[in-house]
């Protein structure tokens, strides 16, 4: 029985994989390696473990350094706790979904002979995926056009995994969706940690967008630092009581998502790169607002891409106001015909799984590492 580790920064496409593992190679076993919180420094909890562990899957708590804060001494420590890791969970193959946690692995793969796999799912290859494609056996990419530095080897083109329960039909109404009326559904996401930046710019001209849309608003888990659903709900009860067509979560399902993609209209948020391809697939129309720090500007590449086919629209975060987005949304709403038509032609990788599995099966080592004894002295 194979055993296969997968770990990196990018958990959707890991879970897309894992279920299409599971079902079509029942024999494989798989361990993950992941985040306890989306940001140590706020202690805002990842969806990882939780996600993970309803897949009754193993999870291992593992922290790594970010390829722009490198210690050589503390990451030899970080190296060797990903060793001990390969070893004792007996592991024949590494699949990494880009980021600075697979990183170690994919160093002590190397030194024990094994395989690895990484995946990039935007259009630029990020920051550790540029050092991971040394280290690793195969490089998989998600687009044709996918940036790839002149010094990075041969990459195959897979496209981004998705999940699969998203295209479920007669998936149930969630119970908190409780509309009155008969509205266009406008989908507001900042991404799986939310975004503070676009709730502000949000919440001014909700009383304008509730007019014309049922609102489902993902506005990001609680922290150490911030309670977003909250401040949102103190926010309505001071400037809108009567506010309604309006539904702030902090989260949506997968299942509430499989719901909702048949029936949104438009859709406003963050352009990571599975938002993007999520959307894409269900020829939603988006105003796409680019997280500004992102690295190479991976978030912008996602959506200009679809930008200058006339898919959707792209505007830089430092460029709007409230008024600004309220004006970008109309436009959207003017263009959803032609902007779905354009993205019903667009690819959609239903076969990226198959794809990377198959990278897998052409480095897979069928001798894991030896366990190690308390006295070895070995990475």
């Amino acid at each position: 029985m194979p055993r296969l580790l997968i770990t990196g920064g990018h958990l959707t496409p890991a879970l897309a994989f894992i279920d299409w593992l599971r079902h079509e190679h029942p024999d494989w076993s798989v361990v993950f390696v992941g985040r306890e919180y989306a940001q140590v420094q706020t202690k805002q909890p990842s969806w990882e473990r939780e996600e993970i562990s309803k897949r009754s899957l193993q999870f291992i708590p593992f922290e790594g350094q970010k390829t722009g804060h490198f210690n050589p001494f503390t990451f030899t420590q970080t190296v060797g706790q990903a060793a001990r890791i390969l070893r004792e969970q007996k592991v024949n193959v590494v699949l990494s979904f880009g980021g600075y946690l697979a990183v170690p692995f994919a160093i002590a793969a190397r030194y024990y002979h094994l395989g690895v796999v990484t995946h990039e799912q935007t259009r630029v290859l990020g920051r550790s995926n540029r050092l991971l494609s040394f280290l690793a056996g195969k490089t998989a990419i998600s687009y044709p056009d996918t940036q790839v530095p002149f010094y990075v080897g041969v990459t195959t083109l897979t496209g981004n995994p998705l999940r699969s329960q998203l295209f479920v039909a007669n998936s149930p109404q969630p119970t908190w969706f409780t509309p009155t009326l008969a509205r266009p559904v406008l989908y507001i996401s900042g991404g799986s940690q939310g975004a503070k930046a676009l709730n502000e710019l949000i919440l001014p001209i909700l009383a304008h967008l509730t007019q014309d849309f049922l609102v489902i608003h993902q506005v990001g888990r609680r922290s150490s630092l911030r309670d977003p659903l909250g401040e949102i709900n103190q926010y309505i009860e001071q400037h809108y009581p009567n506010l309604t067509n309006y539904f702030p979560r902090e989260f949506l399902s997968v299942v509430e998502l499989a719901y909702f993609y048949p029936r949104i209209n438009i859709a406003l948020g963050r352009s990571g790169a599975n938002t993007v391809a999520e959307l894409t697939a269900f020829k939603i129309p988006a105003l796409y607002i680019p997280l500004p720090q992102a690295n190479y500007d991976e978030q912008y590449l996602n959506a200009a891409a679809l930008a200058q086919k006339g898919g959707a629209i792209v505007a830089r975060q430092e460029e709007l106001t409230p008024s600004r987005v309220l004006e970008l949304v109309r436009q959207l709403e003017k263009q959803q015909e032609s902007m779905s038509q354009v993205l019903g032609q667009q690819p959609t990788s239903f076969d990226a799984c198959d794809k990377i599995f198959a990278l897998l099966l052409a480095v897979l080592n069928p001798t894991p590492p030896v366990k190690s004894s308390p006295n070895d002295s070995r990475a």
